[in-house]
């Protein structure tokens, strides 16, 4: 199945009731790196697995309503097919092309 990336802005105080509803609906705070290992996505960046862009948008809003009406401020979604990636528990970077 795909791997989509969403980054999003919400209202405070309502974004840790919305990352960890996002969690809770199988959204990961981590992508597979092509090492094999897990790497921590930004704050409020997250992966999630889902047939199509339709799919993973849906339920991304879906989870953001559910927490509260009129919170999101703007989101990105995008396939994950290709990236880079950095973070400070690894020496240099992860990237698939």
């Amino acid at each position: 199945m795909p791997q989509y990336i969403v980054t999003y802005d919400v209202k405070k105080p309502h974004h840790s009731a919305v990352k960890n509803t996002l969690l809770e609906n199988g959204f990961r705070d981590y992508i597979n790196a092509p090492s094999g290992k897990n790497r921590q996505l930004p704050n409020t960046t997250l992966a999630i697995d889902a047939m199509s862009t339709k799919d993973a948008k849906a339920l991304f809003l879906k989870c953001v309503t559910k927490v509260a009406s009129g919170i999101l401020e703007r989101f990105i979604l995008l396939s994950g097919e290709t990236y880079s990636i950095r973070s400070e528990e690894v020496d240099g970077d992860d990237e698939i092309d």
